[in-house]
């Protein structure tokens, strides 16, 4: 009976307050999931918080992540969004953007799908890239002129996206979208560049040193940060402005020289993370160390160690198991955007949800399947 009363001198307290003051309150508060879970506190409560004004605060503040897993067999989402978590049945996530001809999916960006009609069969076909909204089912085409596709089945691609594409995305950006296409030659890259305001296509010709070669990327999508595009080579990261006026110019971030070549190039909280897994060569060891390791510094590409697990990998658990005998293949890894002690691993038979924190594992797919980030906003346009 008290504890009744004391939610009602609440209630009370609350529906006294101004809006502004409420507002404010509500803009305070670090968790969109606590915001939205209090709407039964009061009707007013849930009547500021309903208002398109503050609906599009929270949604500039809050973007629950989504991980788009695609598989041989079946494709899932795993996400903290609403519109998501509320679908029963499921959302139907089966899309073919191109008819009568074969589409990839080649990656994302924000709350896209990139997709790519992978080598035409003949000339009169057209080589495009779509850009999907999985929850509005929106999407926008575009054509790659023939003199750009420059026999994509046998160069090494690697695509990149920038800037706020209107129309179809509800993530607010700065700058106007922009798709940036690198093609690999024998002995220089070609860099494409797509405006959605021109609409237009520009090419770049540039010769490369041999360790800046396509097939050295680990990654063909790219790592959006501050507008600017990342992939991950070898021994560095190549960092591309696509507002730049000169967009054959790049810079390298050095990678820390005691890393070895199978890492993850990702992005947490506004910061450029890497992450790497140490393996003793030996299969029969029951430990592998995984490392996380954060830019502090783009001009020294300075980095520093922010956590190291010990990570038990013995055949009496199935969930681990696979990551030891993932060692001879690529091993997918993705970090969370916004929640620094969450990643997911594709595993050889799995993908899983780790806590870096809690060093505990959560399977969310029983096969393996390529992983693609997306970050929808609470309001979708």
């Amino acid at each position: 009976m008290s504890k009744f009363r004391h939610e009602n001198k609440v209630v009370s307290r609350i529906d006294e307050l101004d809006d502004d003051i409420l507002s404010l309150i509500f803009s305070r508060i670090a968790s969109w999931k606590l915001l939205v879970q209090c709407r039964s506190v009061s009707k007013r409560w849930n009547n500021i918080i309903s208002q398109p004004i503050f609906l599009d605060l929270i949604s500039s503040k809050f973007l629950p992540f989504t991980v788009y897993i695609n598989s041989i067999w079946e494709t899932s989402v795993i996400s903290e969004h609403p519109f998501f978590q509320s679908q029963n049945p499921p959302l139907n996530l089966k899309f073919s953007p191109f008819r009568k001809v074969n589409s990839y999916l080649v990656g994302s960006y924000s709350d896209l799908l990139i997709y790519c009609n992978h080598c035409p069969d003949s000339c009169q076909e057209k080589a495009l890239y779509c850009f999907y909204n999985l929850i509005t089912r929106e999407n926008i085409e575009i054509e790659i002129p023939i003199d750009y596709i420059v026999m994509d089945g046998w160069n090494w691609i690697a695509i990149g996206c920038a800037g706020h594409l209107e129309g179809i995305s509800s993530v607010k950006g700065e700058g106007g979208f922009k798709f940036v296409r690198i093609v690999s030659k024998s002995s220089y890259n070609i860099l494409q560049v797509f405006s959605f305001e021109s609409g237009n296509w520009s090419t770049h010709r540039k010769t490369l040193n041999s360790d800046l070669q396509l097939n050295y990327f680990r990654n063909s999508n790219s790592v959006t940060l501050n507008n600017k595009l990342h992939w991950l080579l070898d021994h560095s990261i190549l960092v591309i402005d696509p507002y730049s006026d000169d967009i054959s110019r790049y810079i390298l971030i050095k990678l820390p020289s005691c890393l070895p070549t199978k890492c993850t190039l990702g992005v947490c909280k506004e910061r450029l993370r890497l992450m790497e897994f140490a393996y003793d060569s030996d299969l029969s060891s029951s430990f592998a160390t995984l490392n996380v390791w954060e830019l502090d510094d783009y001009s020294k590409s300075t980095w520093t160690v922010v956590c190291t697990k010990v990570i038990t990998t013995t055949k009496s658990h199935p969930d681990l198991w696979p990551l030891k005998k993932s060692l001879g293949k690529i091993f997918k890894v993705m970090f969370h955007r916004y929640d620094c002690d969450v990643v997911y691993l594709a595993t050889a038979n799995k993908v899983v949800q780790y806590n870096l924190k809690s060093g505990t594992f959560k399977v969310v797919v029983d096969e393996w399947g390529s992983m693609y980030p997306l970050v929808n906003p609470l309001v979708v346009a």
